[in-house]
This record gives structure tokens, C-alpha cells and sequence, in this order.
């Protein structure tokens, strides 16, 4: 049993996450086992996010404290964790929509992106989208798709006159 000092805490903490946040996930936990949620914390810590099991009360006052509204978490079924990211929006939601696929007892229920409350599709959604890296690749390489094809066409005519003083100087051979 949490005394109140502990719960003020936890609500100050999660507050103080939430308004540098990016982006935030709710799941529900239930019948995920200690082994694979450690693995979970541990690989979300690595894409800079913060995975925490809090009581539904707490998460709703947090919100409240944050933005002056509540996010409905006792509303929300099952068990509830929240995870919060402070980088990139995709890279977090990727590792958590990964592991929810394979397990059936993880479930992704909602989240908040900037300050916006989305639903479970988006949250999905999100997680199907490149991430910042993939996405700068991908620019990348439609930039430099053009230049590379204006300089084949510029090489090309000078290809053609050194194959054809070749054909020239094979034929006075």
C-alpha cells in the first residue's frame, strides 16, 4: 500500500515527464510476465523512453496536474503502464507495437501524441511508420537519384567517343 507522500511523488514525476513528452503510450499489462517486461523497460530505456506501472487514479491526476484534464485511465481496461518518450515519437511505439503483436497479454489501449489524446489504430498506425532515420534515407536518396542520373547522361557521350576511336584504332589494327 502506497502512503500519500509516495503517491504525491509518483504523481510530481510522472507530471514533470509529461510536459517535455513527445509522445505517450498506455497499455495494459495484464498477464505479461516479470522476464519479458524488464526486457521491455530495458529496450524502451535504449530508445529513450520510460515504461511505468501506475495506478489509474495517479495517471489521471498527473494528466490533470500537467494539462488541467483527466485522460480517462479508469476507463481503460485491465492493468495500466505508461510509456513516455522525451525523443522520437515512432522508434518507442515500434518496440512496444512489436512485442504486443507477439504477446497476446500486452495490449496497446491508446496514447497521447504532442498534446493530442489518439486512439489504439493510430498508435498502431504510428508504429507502422518509418522511423527519423529511414525517413532522412529515403530523402536522401530521392535528392540524389536525379544528380547521379544527370551525370551518367553527361558521362554517357564521352563513353561513346572513347568506345568508338577504340573500334577505330582495332580496325587499322
Amino acid at each position: 500500500m502506497l502512503k500519500k507522500e509516495d503517491k504525491k511523488k509518483i504523481v510530481e514525476e510522472l507530471s514533470k515527464e509529461l510536459k517535455t513528452a513527445k509522445a505517450v503510450v498506455f497499455v495494459n499489462y495484464q498477464g505479461l510476465p516479470v522476464k519479458e517486461m524488464s526486457a521491455l523497460r530495458k529496450n524502451l530505456k535504449k530508445e529513450g523512453a520510460v515504461f511505468r506501472v501506475i495506478k489509474k487514479r495517479l495517471v489521471d491526476l498527473a494528466f490533470e496536474k500537467n494539462s488541467g484534464e483527466k485522460i480517462g485511465a479508469k476507463e481503460m481496461e485491465g492493468q495500466l503502464a505508461v510509456s513516455v518518450s522525451q525523443q522520437e515519437e515512432t522508434n518507442f511505439v515500434k518496440t512496444i507495437y512489436k512485442l504486443a503483436k507477439e504477446k497476446k497479454s500486452l495490449e496497446i489501449l491508446g496514447g497521447i501524441l504532442g498534446a493530442k489524446k489518439i486512439t489504439k489504430e493510430e498508435v498502431i498506425g504510428l508504429a507502422k511508420l518509418p522511423g527519423k532515420q529511414e525517413l532522412l534515407a529515403q530523402i536522401l536518396g530521392s535528392l540524389r537519384s536525379p544528380i547521379s542520373g544527370l551525370a551518367n547522361v553527361l558521362i554517357g557521350n564521352q563513353r561513346k567517343l572513347v568506345y568508338a576511336l577504340k573500334a577505330i584504332a582495332d580496325g587499322k589494327k
